[in-house]
């Protein structure tokens, strides 16, 4: 099955759907390429169990085997205003609890735009790191002990012409 994620707004089908703070924030859906027909299918699809109207859950970036879900979000309990996370896919489909990629990736700042490349490293961009201004880009690899994900490599700043000190 080819699947597609994307964030949008909060949106029920006819108006956005505002939070207690009266902002409108990010979730999380799936759409389905529909082979038979050659097409991406019509029906968003509301894609894991932990979107909410509370806080932003967006910029998901899906692993090449398809089974790990990496996203931003400013849902508590992180470690600054957004934070990095992933979800694994369990038998049958569901997504896992969120897991935080933790403090060496994660900062006071804003961590956001994960993308995985087909080769591992996780990209990323984060306003808390030591870098030349605004959001820097950065890459870093997880450590595994089996299949687990038990750390990450220290990120490093793509420096410049990548990075500038303008976002």
């Amino acid at each position: 099955m080819h699947e597609l994620y994307i964030d949008r707004s909060n949106y029920n089908g006819k108006r956005a759907v505002p939070s207690a703070d009266k902002t409108v924030k990010l979730k999380i859906y799936r759409i389905v390429y529909l082979p038979d027909q050659s097409r991406w299918g019509d029906e968003l699809i509301e894609a894991v169990p932990f979107n909410d109207k509370e806080y932003s859950v967006g910029h998901p970036s899906l692993s090449k085997d398809a089974k790990t879900l990496y996203f931003a979000s400013d849902k508590p309990g992180g470690y600054g205003g957004v934070d990095i996370y992933y979800t694994t896919r369990e038998i049958g489909g569901n997504w896992s609890t969120p897991v935080n990629l933790g403090p060496k990736i994660n900062t006071s700042g804003d961590e956001m735009f994960p993308h995985i490349a087909n080769d591992g490293v996780l990209y990323f961009a984060s306003t808390g790191h030591v870098g030349l201004g605004g959001l820097d880009i950065y890459s870093t690899s997880s450590v595994k002990t089996g299949n687990k994900i038990t750390t990450w490599t220290d990120p490093e700043n793509l420096a410049y012409p990548i990075n500038t000190n303008a976002d």
